[in-house]
């Protein structure tokens, strides 16, 4: 059985302190961290790593051995050295989008990386060392320290979510619930 979760992928992140942990975590989250084979049966992984794509051919074949290469630390390594190889030293938007383009390579790249963005902003899991100083995209500041009130929904993250939704409706992918939750509460 494979494991699915952050968990496995941060504990081979602290070997690249070059990645932003957030932009793989999110780009991660858009492919397989919920720990799905994808393609028919020809993506594996956290990353979804493509057979005739990133998926090494010396790695173990079939579905069920594929994909628990691919969610083994050996696996999650070489998907993280390759991704360090195109994203390494960047932060947010731009590691997003490295990623997406020269290593994922999806059929559409601008749906891959608007929802990794909407991924972007969601706190890392509990782990220790990998909390972040990386910039939180841009948006409404964070609340004062004794601020009170119900949080307020943003408005364009609502506009994101839908678009997605849409998109993602549009080419026959299920639609992308709970975006907004992800994120947290805005105030």
């Amino acid at each position: 059985m494979s494991q699915t979760g952050a968990q496995p992928i941060l504990r081979e992140l602290a070997k690249y302190p070059q990645l932003d942990p957030r932009a793989v975590l999110a780009i991660a989250s858009h492919e397989g961290l919920g720990g799905g084979i994808g393609d028919q049966g020809t993506s594996f992984g956290p990353f979804q790593l493509h057979y005739g794509g990133a998926y090494p051919g010396s790695a173990p074949h079939g579905a069920g051995a594929s994909q628990a290469w691919a969610w083994s630390p050996a696996g999650i390594d070489y998907a993280l050295r390759q991704i360090a190889g195109v994203a390494g030293g960047l932060k947010g938007s731009q590691a997003i989008s490295a990623i997406s383009r020269r290593f994922e390579r999806p059929a559409n790249p601008g749906a891959e990386i608007a929802d990794a963005l909407a991924h972007y902003g969601a706190p890392l899991p509990p782990g220790g060392a990998l909390q972040t100083s990386a910039p939180r995209p841009p948006g409404p500041p964070s609340p004062a320290a004794g601020s009170s009130g119900p949080p307020q929904p943003n408005p364009l993250l609502a506009l994101l979510a839908s678009a997605i939704s849409q998109g993602n409706q549009a080419v026959g992918l299920p639609a992308s619930p709970g975006l907004t939750a992800l994120l947290g509460p805005q105030r």
